[in-house]
């Protein structure tokens, strides 16, 4: 039986260990790492409501009795005065004021009371208050107040904050790849279609020849007119795609100079401008062949050379700018529309703020002035905490963006004056002239 029992219990735990690795391969993807954030903030936000709102309550109940105390011992203090008079009533009504107000600043100071008549631990201000404590944006206006909620405010500060920075560099990215695409694909699909000629004339229109040690290429002149404007008239039309060509075998030149002996480098008076052959020897595809096969060779040149023109198609600064600036001027008019006393300089001064995680606390939305403004709060509270993290991963985005126009910028001015060599990218030069030429 109980060698009958021993591939049963690995089959289970097999089977959990897939099941485990499934669950943690979920986690990790766009959608899990996003569900993870959302999920650990509603969590967080409940779980912070639960620890802080009897506490505020009893602040509450504690200031409305103290001010209830304020009231009584002044109206005792008047009655019972003989005489009524300004400068005696004054004296004594001077020191019960500077007691109840030394009263009040401690509960201000150390218990956070604001004097507002909503809470300040509603659903939607507790969500948004774990937002922002893995967001490190922190206003400042809400904060634990209860020993628990000081010790639950750390464990989940050192949980949320790596996880916000794993969801943002993950999501970011994701962005980064789709937006490029589009940019690519929809704004730009003559750029694209244009370098797609360049490609295909590079790596598929050239002539294949038989192994000899000696190759031409003769164009010939044209002896009538029409002849003459017809070839004319091809020369400009492909001048484009010749400026490539030729920008590749200059490369192609430069990197067999490094690399030893120069050998044949065949340009054409398309590419050149001129009107006479060049004729050079080349060495023989036979000599320093590669073990690879000439299917795999030719697939591995393509994949680095679309490799090559992928990693030099990035987004403009300009535009990843005028994105993050849309966005933010987009979020002042929707904040300046909810908050009746902000101006739109001051909206655009909030969403700055906030998107860049300093969070002075100066400005903070769904401020609740009466009961009948507590609904409204709770809606502007829960769309501050949707525009906060979508601006969030926006910014990731800009922000990878931008790094792969300035990394690609530095490579290409280190390539020209001669700091970085590309060798990958010369050996798939040889390649591509031992086998194709």
């Amino acid at each position: 039986m109980d060698e009958l029992q021993i591939p049963a219990d690995e089959s289970r735990c097999q089977r959990f260990i897939r099941w485990v690795r499934a669950a943690v391969s979920f986690c990790l993807s766009h959608i899990g790492l996003c569900g993870l954030v959302v999920g650990y903030s509603i969590g967080g936000g409940f779980m912070f409501q639960a620890l802080e709102k009897d506490r505020e309550q009893l602040v509450k109940k504690n200031v409305t009795l103290l001010v209830d105390k304020f009231v009584e011992e002044l109206r005792l203090y008047t009655e019972n005065l003989t005489m009524l008079q300004k400068e005696d009533w004054e004296v004594g009504a001077d020191e019960i004021m500077k007691n109840f107000q030394s009263s009040i600043s401690k509960y201000v100071q150390k218990e956070g009371y604001t004097g507002q008549d909503g809470t300040q631990w509603s659903t939607a201000e507790a969500i948004l208050y774990a937002i922002i404590v893995i967001t490190t944006i922190g206003y400042g206006n809400v904060a634990p107040r209860t020993q628990w909620g000081k010790i639950v405010t750390i464990l989940y500060a050192i949980v949320g904050i790596p996880l916000m920075l794993l969801c943002m560099s993950n999501v970011g990215d994701a962005m980064a790849r789709s937006f490029k695409f589009l940019y690519w694909k929809v704004c730009c699909f003559r750029c694209a279609k244009k370098t797609n000629m360049q490609e295909t004339h590079l790596f598929q229109g050239r002539p294949r020849y038989s192994s000899t040690k000696r190759r031409r290429f003769f164009f010939q002149e044209e002896q009538s007119g029409d002849e003459g404007s017809h070839s004319s008239s091809y020369r400009s039309a492909r001048s484009d795609e010749f400026k490539f060509a030729e920008e590749m075998m200059m490369q192609d030149s430069a990197a067999y100079f490094r690399r030893g002996p120069l050998p044949a480098v065949i340009l054409n008076r398309y590419a050149l401008g001129n009107n006479t052959d060049f004729v050079v020897d080349l060495p023989s595809p036979t000599e320093n062949k590669s073990p690879l096969s000439s299917s795999q060779r030719t697939s591995s040149r393509k994949s680095k050379a679309v490799a090559a023109v992928e990693e030099n198609r990035t987004v403009p600064i300009w535009l990843c700018v005028a994105l993050v600036t849309t966005y933010l001027c987009g979020g002042a008019l929707l904040f300046k529309e909810w908050e009746d006393d902000w101006t739109f300089f001051e909206s655009f001064y909030f969403c700055f703020i906030t998107l860049t995680t300093i969070g002075f606390g100066d400005y903070v939305p769904g401020k609740v002035g009466s009961d009948e403004q507590t609904s409204n709060s709770e809606k502007i509270l829960a769309l501050c905490a949707v525009y906060l993290l979508f601006g969030m991963a926006l910014l990731a985005m800009s922000f990878n963006l931008v790094q792969e126009q300035v990394t690609t910028h530095i490579k290409r001015i280190a390539r020209r004056i001669g700091i970085i060599d590309d060798d990958e990218n010369e050996e798939a030069i040889d390649d591509n002239l031992g086998e194709h030429i």
